[in-house]
């Protein structure tokens, strides 16, 4: 499934490890997935798409979606972002 902005990655994961979200994506240029420990009090969400694109330097631009489709703020921060479902 695609959008306006390139192909919707759906197959994200999040498991809570010693009370730390780690989220689990697919990294499109290498073909497999990568998990990523976020501390939800200190790190954003452009913290999170800062680390997903150091990883696969193939990524020219990402985002995180709400369910509704809604670009979720760079300047969200985990903690709010771990409380809604997200794609």
């Amino acid at each position: 499934m695609g959008s306006r902005l390139g192909p919707v990655i759906k197959h994200v994961t999040v498991k809570y490890i010693r009370g730390l979200p780690h989220v689990t994506v697919p990294l499109p240029s290498r073909n497999e997935r990568c998990q990523f420990a976020l501390r939800p009090i200190s790190h954003n969400v452009g913290d999170f798409l800062t680390m997903l694109h150091e990883e696969d330097r193939g990524i020219d631009r990402a985002a995180v979606l709400s369910n509704e489709g809604v670009r979720i703020s760079s300047a969200c921060s985990i903690e709010n972002l771990m409380d809604d479902s997200f794609w």
